[in-house]
C-alpha cells in the first residue's frame, strides 16, 4: 500500500476500492475488490495514489503523476469513472492533497490539503552569522535549488503545473527561467559552469 491511503465501499455494498503501490516499480494503481476477494484493476498508473472515496458513478482520489502527467508536488484529487473511462483532475493547484471524503448524497468533497510556502535562505557554514532570507517566490526551491556561476541561485519553480529551473542573483535581481519544457527538478551546475543536469 501507500502512503495516507484507505478503502471505500461501493453504494450497494458489493465491493471495495483502494490504491495499491509496487514500490518497485515506484507506481501505483486503484483495484476493486468483491466480497468473495476477486480483484479488478481500475484506471490508470500514477505515481503516488491515496484515499479514494467511491460515488455512484465513479471513485474520487488523490493522486500524484497520473498517466505520467507532473503534477508539482501535490496531490491533486480526481475523479475516476466505473467501471472505466479516463481519469478528470477535479483540483488543479498548489495545494498538497492528502485526503478526500464524499458524502453519501455525493454533491461535494471534503479533504486536508497543505499549503506550504517554503522561501530561500543562505545559512553561513561557520555558525556565527545569522540565515538570510532571499527574495523569492512561494514554492522556489522546494525541489531542488543548487549554486549557479558568479554567486547566483539555480531553484525549482512551477510554472502551470510543471517543475521548472530558475535562477537569479542573491538580491532577487535577473530572475530568469533556464528551462521551458517538460518538468524539471533538483538543478546541479557542472564544476565548469556549462552544463546543469
Amino acid at each position: 500500500l501507500g502512503f495516507f491511503v484507505n478503502t471505500s465501499w461501493s453504494p450497494e455494498g458489493s465491493r471495495l476500492v483502494t490504491s495499491i503501490r509496487d514500490t518497485q516499480a515506484r507506481r501505483a494503481t486503484m483495484v476493486t475488490v468483491g466480497l468473495a476477494g476477486d480483484e479488478t484493476p481500475l484506471g490508470e498508473a500514477s505515481n503516488e495514489m491515496g484515499f479514494t472515496s467511491w460515488l455512484s458513478d465513479g471513485v474520487v482520489f488523490v493522486a500524484r503523476g497520473v498517466g505520467g502527467l507532473a503534477t508539482g508536488g501535490g496531490g491533486q484529487i480526481w475523479m475516476q469513472p466505473y467501471p472505466q473511462g479516463a481519469p478528470r483532475r477535479l483540483t488543479n493547484d498548489l495545494i498538497d492533497y492528502r485526503s478526500s471524503a464524499v458524502p453519501g448524497d455525493g454533491k461535494s468533497i471534503i479533504s486536508v490539503g497543505l499549503d506550504a510556502n517554503p522561501v530561500l535562505w543562505t545559512i553561513p557554514l561557520d555558525g556565527k552569522g545569522e540565515p538570510q532570507k532571499l527574495p523569492s517566490m512561494r514554492y522556489d526551491g522546494t525541489f531542488g535549488v543548487s549554486w549557479g556561476l558568479d554567486g547566483q541561485v539555480m531553484f525549482t519553480s512551477p510554472v502551470r503545473g510543471a517543475l521548472q529551473i530558475w535562477a537569479m542573483n542573491l538580491d532577487g535581481s535577473n530572475r530568469r527561467a533556464l528551462t521551458t519544457e517538460g518538468s524539471n527538478g533538483w538543478p546541479s551546475l557542472s564544476r565548469d559552469g556549462r552544463f546543469v543536469a
